[in-house]
């Protein structure tokens, strides 16, 4: 069963939980910041970034690719939940569970200031 299958109401029951002082503890750790330390050439219009990523209170190094395809930039990081003093949770006797590992997807968009 993922997230997506969930009814409305064990939904939100998984969104208060995880927001909670039991998981992020959003009151206490209300950003989730990442700060690059180096970006690497892995050949035409990829890179390697490599920074620092905080949550719950805990940073740790990550590294991960990007690629540019068009005026997009993409990539997926990984980000280990236990890493971060973060036990995964479950719900619904077990049957729904968040995954201790977590495949973050971004897409970014550049854009001209001028």
């Amino acid at each position: 069963m993922s997230f997506r299958t969930l009814a409305a109401d064990k939904r939100a029951e998984v969104q208060t939980r995880m927001l909670s002082s039991e998981v992020l503890d959003a009151r206490k750790y209300p950003d989730i910041a990442f700060t690059s330390t180096a970006i690497e050439s892995a050949g035409p219009d990829r890179w390697t970034v490599t920074g620092r990523l905080s949550i719950h209170g805990e940073t740790r190094s990550t590294t991960f690719s990007v690629v540019r395809l068009g005026g997009r930039y993409r990539g997926t990081a990984v980000v280990k939940q236990l890493d971060f003093g973060i036990q995964p949770i479950s719900i619904v006797g077990g049957t729904a569970k968040v995954k201790a590992e977590l495949h973050v997807e971004f897409d970014i968009v550049a854009q001209d200031s001028r």
